[in-house]
């Protein structure tokens, strides 16, 4: 769920287009889904069309594959109040950066007011106001070269890479 730094709930939270800090929700879930990843999560994205987490070496994508289910099948899961219409498998896509300084870091910029809360995991675990940001950017990911991220409104994910114009690339 999402809030305004007031006290008002977004309706449609993951229509935001942003990065949310991961502290310990993104991991919580992959564990539950039997989807962990493979190193730990800094940033994630998500949103209806997409998930991204990104690391310090690379980014996660998970794309999900949703099916109807037929009324004659559905049931109710771990006691969800409502039975589920929709089954939804997750493809992923691990993309990893190859050679980079070992000191990239991995910085998040545009501070938004909303904040996210997690709750509803089996342990009763919750995270509450964890940060969105509207950019993420890797700084010295290569010699002279950072990469930076954004997600348009129009859906996606956009990137640039930054090349410092001190730098000289090698032919």
């Amino acid at each position: 769920m999402a809030q305004t730094g007031g006290n008002h709930l977004l309706i449609k939270p993951f229509e935001n287009k942003v990065f949310i800090k991961e502290q310990g929700q993104f991991d919580k879930c992959a564990k539950q889904l039997k989807i962990p990843f493979p190193e730990p999560v800094l940033y994630g994205v998500e949103n209806a069309e997409f998930n991204a987490y990104f690391t310090a070496d690379g980014i996660t994508f998970q794309f999900p594959e949703r099916k109807n289910i037929e009324e004659k099948d559905r049931k109710k899961i771990n006691g969800e109040p409502e039975e589920r219409s929709v089954e939804t498998t997750w493809h992923t896509a691990t993309m990893q950066w190859l050679n980079t300084n070992p000191l990239v870091e991995l910085h998040a910029e545009q501070e938004q007011t909303a904040y996210y809360n997690y709750g509803g995991f089996a342990d009763d675990t919750s995270y509450n106001f964890v940060p969105a940001y509207r950019k993420l950017k890797y700084t010295n990911l290569y010699p002279g070269v950072d990469a930076e991220f954004e997600l348009p409104e129009e859906g996606g994910i956009k990137y640039r890479l930054l090349v410092h114009p001190d730098i000289i690339i090698p032919v």
